[in-house]
């Protein structure tokens, strides 16, 4: 919410959050959300992780993709399965989470650090519904962090991405099921020579 005072026939705006997150509110997602985390391990695991490169802390590491192509559950295979529980995580694309802003951050690193302790990863799911994210990724980077993130291909391709992350941000695109993973999928093992040659998403 923005204020314009009048003073000395000059306008000025005051931005104030009068949406701010509580603090016990962000606990209490945080835990939710990380129960849930354990169920994509379950899933058939999407073939390009295989080509993430996970120790990279100069780099934020962006999956991006068309909405529903299974983004935030590839996420969740990479925390299980190269992290083995040492990682911060929260996804944005929560309605408890409505009024998250930029100020929140701090907040939201402070109960990560309460509920866990230090952890060198933080996975971002739909951190793009948050203004200002890029800085506190740049933040995040400086300190040394490995920085994993998700979001629609419209809403990453904007201007701020590239002024605060340029050259410091990877980017992969997820496509829906490729043959064998759909296959994986219904439970048919394919030969692995062929599986090598399907590349076909459907």
């Amino acid at each position: 919410m923005t204020l314009i005072f009048y003073y000395n026939k000059i306008y000025i705006p005051l931005h104030l959050n009068i949406f701010m997150v509580p603090k016990e509110l962000l606990h209490t997602v945080v835990l939710d959300q990380l129960a849930e985390c354990k169920l994509a391990a379950m899933t058939v695991k999407r073939e390009m992780l295989e080509r993430i490169a996970v120790k990279t802390t100069a780099r934020a590491l962006i999956i991006k993709g068309v909405r529903r192509c299974g983004k935030s559950t590839a996420l969740k295979q990479l925390m299980a399965e190269r992290f083995k529980g040492k990682f911060f995580y929260l996804n944005f694309d929560d309605e408890r989470l409505i009024g998250f802003e930029a100020d929140d951050f701090q907040k939201l690193m402070e109960v990560f650090i309460e509920l866990f302790g230090n952890r060198p990863a933080i996975f971002l799911d739909e951190i793009q519904n948050v203004r200002g994210w890029e800085l506190f990724v740049n933040r995040l980077l400086r300190e040394g962090r490995n920085v994993f993130i998700t979001g629609s291909n419209a809403n990453l391709l904007s201007r701020e991405l590239g002024t605060h992350l340029t050259g410091r941000h990877l980017d992969y695109e997820l496509y829906p099921f490729s043959f064998s993973e759909y296959l994986a999928l219904r439970g048919v093992d394919l030969p692995r020579q062929a599986a090598s040659t399907s590349q076909k998403t459907l």
